[in-house]
C-alpha cells in the first residue's frame, strides 16, 4: 500500500511538474507575443513618424512653391509698372517734344509778323 501511494505520489509531483513546464511555456508564449505586438506598435509609431515627416515634407515643399509663386507674380507686378513707368516716360517725353514744336513754331511766326 505504502508503495502505491508513493508510486501516486510521483506521479502527482510529475504531472505537477509537467503542468508548471506547461505554464511556463504558456506565459513565455504569453511574453513573446506581447514583444511581437510591442513590435508592431512599434513599426505602426516609425511608420506614422515617416508619414508625418513625409506630410510635413510635402506642407513645406507646397509653401516654397507659394513662395516662388508669389515671388514671380511680384516680379511680374514689379515688371508690369516698370513698363508703365517707361511709357508714362515716353508719353512726357512726346508731350514735351510736341510743345516745343509749337513753342519754335509759334517763335518763327512772330519773327515772320515781325518783318
Amino acid at each position: 500500500m505504502d508503495q502505491e501511494i508513493t508510486v501516486l505520489m510521483v506521479e502527482q509531483e510529475d504531472m505537477a511538474q509537467t503542468k508548471e513546464q506547461e505554464i511556463t511555456a504558456l506565459s513565455m508564449d504569453q511574453e513573446v507575443t506581447a514583444l511581437t505586438k510591442d513590435q508592431e506598435i512599434t513599426a505602426l509609431t516609425v511608420d506614422q513618424e515617416f508619414t508625418v515627416l513625409a506630410v510635413e515634407q510635402g506642407i513645406i515643399a507646397l509653401s516654397m512653391e507659394q513662395e516662388i509663386t508669389a515671388l514671380s507674380k511680384d516680379e511680374r507686378i514689379t515688371a508690369l509698372t516698370k513698363e508703365q513707368e517707361i511709357i508714362a516716360l515716353s508719353k512726357e517725353q512726346e508731350n514735351t517734344t510736341w510743345s516745343k514744336e509749337q513753342e519754335i513754331t509759334a517763335l518763327i511766326r512772330r519773327r515772320r509778323s515781325l518783318h
